[in-house]
């Protein structure tokens, strides 16, 4: 009946660099559209033909101070397709600190939660 789509973070931790070349010369805007874009393509390919009521999409958690950005620009456009589609909700997971995994070092690992 319902399908919760968890979002990765790697769409924000490689924006300009050479593992996402496409994005290293696009506009901020372009980008946005583009991700949008792309999240729309899955709902309507692989995600509604198996859901009867609602899909949940979550906000991805990339914490990562360097790239805040990043995040604001793939955040909002993901935010964005949700909300043009009737049978999708975004769930703003509000990520913090404590819900970060700790890395064995004791550091924080701002990509994966916990």
């Amino acid at each position: 009946d319902y399908t919760v789509l968890v979002l990765g973070t790697n769409d924000i931790t490689c924006l300009k660099t050479a593992r996402m070349r496409w994005s290293a010369t696009s506009t901020d805007e372009n980008i946005g559209q583009l991700i949008g874009k792309e999240l729309g393509s899955l709902l309507d390919a692989s995600v509604f033909p198996q859901t009867r009521k609602k899909v949940l999409v979550t906000e991805p958690v990339n914490q990562m101070p360097s790239k805040c950005h990043f995040r604001n620009i793939v955040v909002s456009a993901l935010r964005k397709a949700v909300q043009a589609r009737p049978n999708v909700l975004w769930v703003d997971m509000g990520w913090r600190h404590g819900d970060l995994q700790i890395l064995p070092s004791g550091a924080v690992d701002a990509v994966h939660f916990s």
